[in-house]
């Protein structure tokens, strides 16, 4: 490419679009784009005070970033469309790792994994995102493992 020539915009939060209904598994997979891209991130959704547009995360401000397009929380991003898909990917991933013996479930006592980002399913990402020793590989490879075991669960039969 010419120097002088405009890069391609790249959307860094992969395939999901404000116009379509994605899957957990394509913010999953959204997610792991974005971390591979942009770095990843311990102990706060994203770097605090990095003044980047798409700073580091974690793998919940991941999958926030995937859903909704950008970086945001779940306050900021309460009124859109998207935001119960990327609750419904927290889950996805939570049960993920559980069912596959990475991390043990967290109580929810209340039943709001899915519903509340502070449930079970939030608690056992974020516990596990933090857990010293943890790599950026390792929460890319969950990411995109989960996403394949939703698809393999759910479009299964699908021509």
């Amino acid at each position: 490419m010419n120097p002088t020539h405009n890069p391609p915009v790249v959307d860094p939060a992969g395939p999901c679009r404000p116009d379509t209904d994605p899957t957990p598994a394509d913010v999953l997979r959204g997610a792991a784009s974005y971390l591979q891209s942009h770095g990843w991130h311990q102990h706060d959704l994203y770097t605090p005070n990095s003044g980047m547009p798409f700073p580091p995360a974690c793998a919940i401000g991941a999958i926030y970033a995937a859903a909704i397009g950008h970086p945001t929380t779940s306050g900021e991003a309460a009124d859109h469309p998207h935001l119960p898909v990327a609750r419904n990917a927290i889950g996805v991933l939570a049960d993920h790792l559980t069912n596959t013996g990475i991390t043990p479930t967290i109580a929810d006592p209340a039943g709001l994994a899915y519903a509340d980002q502070h449930g079970a399913a939030h608690d056992t990402v974020t516990t596990w995102n933090d857990t010293p020793n943890q790599t950026a590989q390792h929460v890319i490879r969950q990411l995109r493992l989960a996403a394949t075991g939703w698809d393999n669960q759910h479009r299964a039969g699908t021509p």
